[in-house]
């Protein structure tokens, strides 16, 4: 599970997320795929996720800001962020 907030990721990524059901999304500031809304989080899920970058480098570069941000060592990128599809 994700030790991130909602207002975590909306800090570091400058936006409101929109809420989409249970999720919400944001444009990805890595791949900043045309305007589309590709990075997801879930909180239920503990996903932090861009259906667009490869290797999920978006969900990534949230939560290594987030880390330094708040003086925390990132944990291990397996384990950081989950792959599970939505």
């Amino acid at each position: 599970m994700l030790d991130v907030t909602l207002e975590q990721i909306e800090a570091v990524l400058g936006e409101k997320g929109r809420k989409v059901g249970r999720d919400y999304v944001f444009q990805c500031k890595v791949c900043m795929d045309k305007g589309k809304n590709n990075l997801i989080f879930s909180p239920d899920k503990g996903l932090l996720k861009c259906f667009s970058c490869n290797d999920n480098a978006g969900g990534q570069y949230v939560l290594d800001m987030i880390n330094k941000i708040s003086g925390r060592k990132p944990a291990k990128k397996e384990t950081t962020v989950e792959t599970t599809k939505v």
